[in-house]
């Protein structure tokens, strides 16, 4: 594989954590002065597509966010485009695909794979409660990403999110996240 963009940074534990568009994580303990491979999460359901240039869309899929557990510097959360979630609690050397409960609008070859996740954040207040948006809404889970439930029907947020969106969840209130959607027809929420 090449590397031939970073999609996503992230500091946490001492440590910078870079994903690339080959969906690759990489790893910076210097302050960014070097950098060594930490993961390609090989064997992970996708894995053999995730580079495939006639299942790429413009700007090619990649690895564009990584969310540090706060107190466990081995267990992180990647999320890959047009695949979804990937959690790992050993530094990189295995994976568990976290999108149980995610919708999706076309047919799936493989239940756990296939959800194009643009936004993951974390509670600060609860180290359980993430949140997510894709292209169908938002998805919020209560155990750390092991199950999800779909907010956007019931919350009254437009169905058909694009991924220009911003999402946060509240230092102070548990159960309060504030997002900013685009919706299809360019309205924003």
């Amino acid at each position: 594989l090449r590397l031939s963009k970073v999609s996503g940074l992230t500091a946490a534990h001492g440590r910078l954590l870079a994903g690339g568009e080959g969906c690759g994580v990489f790893e910076s303990r210097d302050g960014a002065r070097t950098w060594s491979l930490l993961s390609t999460l090989d064997g992970q359901p996708g894995r053999d597509d995730w580079n495939d240039p006639a299942k790429q869309p413009p700007g090619h899929l990649g690895l564009p966010a990584m969310l540090p557990h706060p107190e466990e510097a081995d267990r992180f959360w990647a999320v890959i485009q047009g695949y979804g979630i990937f959690e790992t609690t050993d530094n990189g050397e295995t994976w568990t695909p976290r999108n149980r409960g995610l919708r999706a609008e076309w047919p799936l070859e493989n239940p756990e794979v296939g959800y194009c996740v643009h936004k993951l954040v974390m509670s600060p207040i609860d180290q359980q409660r993430l949140y997510q948006q894709n292209h169908f809404g938002m998805h919020r889970s209560d155990d750390g990403g092991n199950s999800w439930t779909e907010l956007t029907r019931n919350q009254g947020l437009p169905n058909g999110l694009l991924g220009r969106t911003g999402i946060t969840a509240s230092p102070a209130q548990p159960g309060r996240v504030w997002a900013l959607v685009e919706a299809e027809d360019g309205a924003m929420f």
